[in-house]
């Protein structure tokens, strides 16, 4: 059961590409939600934006493009060292830190920013992991690896069950498009991690081409990693004041994503293409007429109205 995604997108402008939302259940509504930028997303998927929206693309294509399509999304832990809390309820096991005093969060916020994926965090070279040990998420998340991708041999990677192309006339950006996937993770996935608590506090989210590792790292399908920030340009956090690393702190405890054992988690990725031109590149075929983009545009919704915070009854996928 999805929200409007598109009109979700449409509040993301061109900068933000990422949102995670937590869904309650029994009432429909949003409880929490995060907005962040993965620069690696649109760079690896520049130019195949036909095959993306599922409409196809040449036959002999398929096997160079299946290693940069994304069919899957997941989540991830990466940062977090417990799944502890404090008294307001935000987790305390932040960093290579759990409870820290004043010191030591000063020293787990900067151990927090050093691992995030940046733009290198591809899947592809292990040069650009910024000090990371596996790709993207992380290995598998377990009770004695608090630090993983939450997979398991019986919680696979959620499929992307919602496709949409922005043509040019729709999108924020001149001469752009944008391509809208969405996929949602599950009460019951999420609870199989959560052991004895009714809780999970969740740092990350993941896009990939395939659904399980085949036990090699450097060859996972991921196409991108985005981790929870409390700052835009995480790769300056060297620049700040201790004064101004443990305000970064305290913000990025209200940030991180606290899911019951009664909500699940939406995930919206906007992959911005840049310049529509890079559809001929692929297609040359295509006519460069508004109403040839306007045809192949799946679903093609009015981005006019307000962006609303409940999930309708009527959606593309249903919350299990």
């Amino acid at each position: 059961m999805f929200n409007d995604i598109t009109k979700i997108s449409k509040k993301l402008g061109v900068r933000d590409n990422v949102c995670l939302r937590v869904v309650d259940l029994r009432t429909k509504k949003v409880v929490q939600e995060f907005i962040g930028h993965n620069t690696a997303t649109s760079t690896i998927l520049s130019g195949i934006v036909h095959f993306l929206a599922g409409d196809g693309i040449l036959n002999q294509a398929r096997f160079t493009l299946k290693d940069y399509i994304p069919q899957y999304m997941s989540l991830g832990t990466m940062g977090l060292c417990s799944q502890g809390y404090d008294a307001d309820g935000l987790p305390t096991g932040i960093g290579n830190r759990d409870d820290p005093d004043d010191s030591g969060k000063i020293e787990a916020i900067k151990n927090y920013l050093s691992h995030i994926p940046g733009f290198g965090a591809d899947g592809i070279n292990p040069d650009y992991n910024n000090n990371r040990t596996a790709f993207g998420l992380g290995d598998p998340y377990t009770s004695s690896n608090l630090e993983g991708e939450l997979i398991s041999d019986s919680v696979l990677r959620v499929p992307i069950t919602f496709r949409n192309i922005i043509p040019e006339t729709d999108t924020e950006y001149p001469k752009s498009m944008d391509l809208i996937l969405g996929g949602l993770v599950s009460a019951n996935d999420l609870s199989s991690f959560m052991g004895e608590n009714d809780y999970l506090f969740i740092s990350e989210a993941g896009l990939w081409n395939n659904q399980f590792d085949d036990g090699d790292s450097e060859n996972n399908g991921l196409l991108a990693a985005y981790r929870i920030s409390p700052i835009a340009s995480y790769e300056n956090y060297t620049e700040y004041t201790d004064e101004e690393l443990l305000s970064l702190y305290e913000e990025l405890k209200t940030k991180i994503l606290r899911v019951n054992s009664d909500q699940v988690v939406e995930i919206i990725w906007k992959i911005q293409l840049g310049c529509i031109e890079d559809l001929y590149v692929v297609l040359p075929e295509i006519s460069t007429s508004d109403s040839v983009i306007e045809d192949f545009a799946i679903g093609q919704n009015s981005l006019t109205s307000d962006v609303t915070q409940d999930l309708p009854t009527s959606s593309t996928a249903e919350i299990s």
